[in-house]
C-alpha cells in the first residue's frame, strides 16, 4: 500500500472517472457491481483516491472490505448510524473503537464531533488510517490508540482474511495471526484524557463484549457515552450479554438497523 506519495495520484483517470460517476448513480449492484470491480481494479488497479461525504481517502478495494463497499456501492454507507452519532457527538467526544481506515472517525471529526479517539490494533489499518487523518488536515482532532480494547496485555488478531474482518475472536480464527497489545478501554480513554464521551461505535467482529462489558461496569456514570452503535452481527461470540448489560446499565434500544443496535442513554441515570 503507497502511504507516500501525495494525494490525488490514484485519482481516476477520464475513463475511471466516468465508471465513477456511473457508480455514483446507483448503477453498481449485485452482479452489475462485481463486473465494475473486476474491471477497474484489473484496468485501474486496486488503490483509488477519492472523496466521500467530502472527506478524501485513499483506498484499496481488493483487500479491504470497507474500502470496497465504500468506493463500489458509494450509497452513502451506514447513514442511519452516522446520523445517530452525529446529533449526540455535536461538540463532544466520539469514540471510534475498530475505527479501521477511519470512515466513521473522519465523519464524526468532519460533521461537529470537538474530538475523536479512534482505536485500532491492526498495524495494516493504522498506517491508512493515519495517512486518510493527515490528508484531511485532522491531526489534531483525532487521536489514534493502537490498541485492542480488551483486558490483558495482548491477543492474536486474525489477519489472514480481509482487512475488514480481522478478528480477535477465537471462532473466527483464520492461518494467519499477528499479536496485537490490547488494554482496557477505561485506560485508553484515561491516557488519552477523555472525560466525557458523546458518542461511541463499536465494531470488532465478535470481540465487543471484550472491549465493553469491563468498561461499562468499571466507568464512572459521566464516562458513559450518550450514544451507542454496537455491531450485532458476529453477537454469537460474546461471552457475555452486552445487549442486556447495556440495558441494566441505563441505555435504551433506539432501532437496529442491517447488523446494529442503536442505543442511547436515559437522561434519568
Amino acid at each position: 500500500m503507497d502511504l507516500q506519495s501525495d494525494w490525488g495520484k490514484y485519482r481516476p483517470t477520464t475513463k475511471g472517472d466516468f465508471i465513477s460517476r456511473l457508480i455514483s448513480m446507483g448503477l453498481s449492484r449485485g452482479s452489475v457491481r462485481k463486473k465494475l470491480y473486476s474491471y477497474w481494479v484489473k484496468s485501474f488497479g486496486p488503490i483509488i483516491d477519492c472523496e466521500i461525504r467530502g472527506i478524501k481517502y485513499r483506498l484499496k478495494v481488493d483487500d479491504n472490505l470497507t474500502d470496497k463497499k465504500l468506493f463500489f456501492s458509494r450509497a452513502e454507507k451506514d447513514n442511519e448510524e452516522i446520523d445517530f452519532l452525529s446529533e449526540a457527538c455535536s461538540g463532544k467526544t466520539f469514540v471510534d473503537i475498530g475505527a479501521n481506515i477511519g470512515y466513521y472517525s473522519l465523519t464524526l471529526a468532519k460533521q461537529g464531533a470537538s474530538r475523536v479517539a479512534a482505536v485500532e490494533p491492526n498495524p495494516e489499518a493504522i498506517g491508512r488510517l493515519n495517512y486518510n487523518i493527515k490528508i484531511n488536515g485532522f491531526d489534531s482532532k483525532v487521536s489514534v490508540a493502537p490498541f485492542g480494547a480488551a483486558d490483558g496485555e495482548s491477543f492474536e488478531l486474525d489477519v489472514s482474511g480481509n482487512l475488514g474482518i480481522a478478528s480477535i475472536c477465537n471462532e473466527n480464527k483464520g492461518e494467519k495471526t499477528i499479536k496485537i497489545q490490547t488494554k482496557p478501554l477505561i485506560e485508553i480513554l484515561a491516557e488519552l484524557k477523555v472525560e466525557s464521551i458523546g458518542g461511541l461505535k463499536i465494531d470488532i467482529e465478535g470481540a465487543e463484549d471484550k472491549a465493553l462489558a469491563p468498561f461499562l461496569k468499571a466507568a464512572e456514570n459521566k464516562l458513559l457515552p450518550e450514544a451507542i452503535v454496537l455491531e450485532l452481527a458476529h453477537k454469537n461470540c460474546w461471552q457475555e450479554d452486552l445487549q442486556d448489560m447495556l440495558v441494566k446499565s441505563g441505555y435504551n434500544l433506539v432501532r437496529k438497523t442491517n447488523g446494529n443496535g442503536l442505543y442511547k442513554k436515559n437522561k434519568t441515570q
